[in-house]
């Protein structure tokens, strides 16, 4: 007997059952290396052509074509070692995307890529759909943290990418089988994230249809609402401004609850929490925002909407909506202010464009009957439901395959 390890994963299909071996990348490759910025830089880029690979394209196992620009034959031709083929492993080697990677599933010719994407090229008994998602796993990402050069550790060279090691087994059915086992809920997760996009694409369409009056819901009787009445903010509310303690005093500041909310905390539609907390001290000449009212920053990040579900204070860059009838429905102009360019109502200061009392004030709103506000809200409310579960189902496998990343690599 012995207590010696075995070099295997806590996870792997049943019928394999041979130890893995470790080897470095160099080993598996016949090239690492990267590409280059052509001459003239983003002043070449085209509308079509030859696919040219940027760092942005390369996500966590997804090769992502939405940003994808081209360049001539001509300049494809001079970058000519820097093409890479169907199968090829990239790697983002420099900035703040260091260690994404994605194997290029361009099936069609070939593509090129910048001094920013490195080109792993397997030899033929290496699977690339395992060691890209090996790269990815949170065992890759380590390696990969570690191999980065310089204190600052923001770049990766080929000498320390080529001695990265790793474990695979021997047998390459097992490092197909892991690889494609990977790759369809890599499509899984792609397909979801296709629903997600419709349906965020219908909600759109629906808003813009319904906010430009194409589409028009009818009333119990199946007759037309009235027509709509073109308000501004200072005919349905009153405004007013939240308020930022001194940060120098500490008497103003507990973490024991989140009753004060920045910009910052502003991440969800309903709001049930601020993301700081002030003390009975400082709120004293201060009266908290109420329940379902709807607040809207107005400086620095501009426009961001949501809507109180308890009784906070916020800072002085958010302003506060109190409806001066019961004939105006929050959810309704939560909806339109989100559809509506607001900048185009604010001017610009040296840290961008701001709002102030007059241009928040002459905010236009285009109201229905409460009635048929509530049917609209209601419409997309049910789309925002809608895409909150998909959102959940993507995490909920993205977060499967972090796990199954975690147990089958060594």
């Amino acid at each position: 007997m012995t207590n010696e390890p075995k070099n295997l994963p806590e996870l792997r299909f049943p019928e394999f059952e041979k130890s893995w071996r470790i080897i470095t990348l160099g080993e598996a490759t016949t090239k690492i290396g990267s590409g280059k910025t052509p001459l003239g830089g983003s002043s070449v880029y085209l509308n079509n052509g030859i696919p040219f690979l940027r760092s942005q394209n390369i996500q966590y196992g997804i090769l992502d074509l939405s940003e994808l620009v081209y360049i001539d034959e001509n300049t494809d031709e001079n970058m000519k070692s820097s093409r890479t083929y169907y199968g090829d492993i990239l790697l983002n080697i420099t900035g703040a995307s260091i260690g994404r990677s994605a194997v290029n599933t361009i099936k069609k010719g070939y593509a090129n890529l910048n001094q920013h994407v490195c080109i792993i090229r397997l030899k033929e008994h290496y699977n690339y759909h395992f060691i890209g998602q090996f790269l990815i796993s949170p065992k890759g990402q380590k390696k990969i943290f570690m191999a980065q050069s310089g204190g600052s550790r923001e770049g990766l060279n080929f000498n320390e990418i080529s001695k990265i090691k790793f474990s695979l087994p021997d047998e390459l059915e097992e490092q197909q089988k892991t690889g494609d086992f990977f790759s369809k809920l890599d499509r899984q997760i792609e397909l979801e994230e296709q629903k997600l996009a419709l349906l965020e694409e219908q909600k759109k369409g629906y808003m813009q249809k319904i906010f430009s009056q194409e589409l028009r819901f009818k009333d119990e009787n199946e007759g037309d609402y009235p027509e709509w009445k073109i308000k501004k903010i200072e005919d349905i509310a009153s405004v007013t401004k939240g308020f930022t303690p001194s940060t120098k005093n500490n008497d103003y500041w507990h973490d024991e609850n989140r009753n004060w909310l920045s910009i910052a905390g502003m991440d969800e539609k309903y709001l049930y929490h601020g993301n700081k907390g002030i003390t009975d001290l400082a709120s004293q000449k201060h009266d908290k925002v109420d329940k379902n009212t709807l607040i809207m920053s107005f400086k620095l990040t501009l426009g961001k909407l949501g809507i109180v579900k308890e009784p906070m204070y916020t800072n002085e860059a958010i302003c506060h909506f109190n409806w001066k009838s019961k004939n105006v429905n929050t959810e309704y102009v939560y909806y339109y202010l989100s559809y509506i360019n607001i900048s185009s109502f604010g001017s610009q200061a040296v840290k961008g464009i701001t709002l102030n009392n007059d241009s928040i004030n002459s905010i236009v709103i285009k109201l229905p009957s409460l009635s048929e506000q509530y049917k609209i809200s209601d419409l997309l409310k049910k789309y925002d439901e809608f895409i909150e579960k998909q959102l959940a189902k993507i995490e909920l496998l993205k977060e499967r395959k972090k796990g199954f990343l975690q147990k089958m690599f060594v």
